[in-house]
């Protein structure tokens, strides 16, 4: 252990949602940082299970695929 305080940094994907919750998480004094880290983890494992449910029909997926190559063929209105 270092001799002096030191921080470090958690980085994900959890947006500012994330952030606020890690926030509340560690600022909690009736939570240690082990215990903080393993409710981190939890809700990461199960919001990932989650993606398994989000399904998209073929018919969505060829309209937004459509919509993408017609945006990048237009030139770009802020550059002009």
């Amino acid at each position: 252990m270092p001799s002096r305080p030191c921080r470090f940094v958690v980085n994900g994907a959890g947006g500012n949602a994330g952030a606020v919750a890690a926030g509340f998480l560690f600022r909690s004094s009736s939570l240690s940082w082990p215990t903080a880290f393993l409710i981190l983890g939890c809700v990461v494992v199960g919001v990932s299970t989650l993606a398994w449910l989000v399904r998209f029909t073929e018919v969505d997926e060829a309209a937004v695929r459509k919509e993408i190559e017609t945006r990048l063929k237009q030139p770009d209105a802020a550059a002009a």
